[in-house]
């Protein structure tokens, strides 16, 4: 847990990552970018929490998703803050998770039934200040 992280500098850190991410897909087939503004906050632990959000990326055309897992996974070989792992879905369908420090993590996936990208994210684990209710949107 990283016990010097606010939770704005959380939630951004982990819109920071989707945003990176998302500039992996052809810009020639990215639609308009939806984030809603607010996520939720889950439990990590110890007083700790996560911020969760989600970002879609509308696909204008067809795109192959196997060589965006490779591309994502080269990005972050090297990198000493974040891993990249492929992690297939169940069906066998690409998919790739990003993962960095004190719990962050963001999972790239192609939605089996509509032509868009689903970057879910998890900000790294914090503590949440006295006085703020971990229930509602963040």
């Amino acid at each position: 847990m990283d016990t010097e992280l606010s939770l704005e500098e959380a939630k951004q850190g982990a819109i920071d990552l989707a945003s990176e991410l998302a500039t992996f897909i052809p810009a020639s087939a990215v639609g308009e970018i939806e984030r809603p503004p607010d996520g939720i906050l889950m439990n990590c632990g110890d007083d700790g929490y996560q911020w969760t959000g989600r970002t879609v990326v509308p696909l204008l055309e067809p795109i192959d998703t196997d060589a965006l897992v490779v591309s994502i996974i080269e990005h972050f070989e090297d990198s000493v803050d974040h891993e990249a792992i492929s992690i297939p879905t169940a069906d066998g369908e690409p998919r790739v998770q990003v993962r960095g420090r004190f719990g962050a993590s963001a999972i790239v996936a192609e939605h089996p039934d509509e032509p868009e990208i689903r970057i879910s994210s998890l900000s790294s684990c914090f503590v949440l200040p006295e006085g703020v209710s971990p229930l509602g949107r963040h």
